[in-house]
């Protein structure tokens, strides 16, 4: 169960990028600015893992970097994407090859941003920070 949620997180963190500017209080959601961001989820167990999305390669780091998910990301509309399941080296996880996470971006709140993802019929919402890239 961990897993699928660090995933269906993964997918969100790629289109953070679109929230580079986020202040203290609810902003105008511009979701065309995403191409290039670092993303931090804040529910996940995992106080080390993040996401970097970088055109259309979206990897997710967990365990301080030593497991990763790799995934495609292909854009729906502008606050829209879908994210395809790649590789991983985390074991026993329940996604292969092709299974693809659709990622709704809502709003930025506080510097944070906010998303639905769902895979299936399951919807789970996600949040995360927004970093710098480095």
């Amino acid at each position: 169960m961990k897993i699928y949620k660090i995933l269906m997180l993964l997918t969100a963190i790629s289109f953070a990028a679109i929230y580079s500017s986020c202040s203290q209080k609810q902003e105008k959601l511009d979701c065309k600015n995403l191409r290039n961001v670092k993303l931090k989820y804040l529910d996940a167990d995992d106080t080390t893992a993040y996401i970097v999305i970088s055109g259309n390669r979206h990897m997710e780091y967990y365990n301080a970097g030593k497991n990763f998910i790799k995934s495609e990301v292909k854009q729906v509309n502008d606050c829209e994407i879908n994210v395809f399941f790649l590789e991983s080296n985390i074991k026993d996880l329940p996604f292969k090859k092709g299974d693809v996470l659709n990622i709704v971006f809502d709003k930025v709140e506080n510097g944070v941003l906010h998303c639905q993802t769902k895979m299936g019929n399951r919807i789970m919402p996600q949040r995360f920070k927004v970093l710098p890239n480095e």
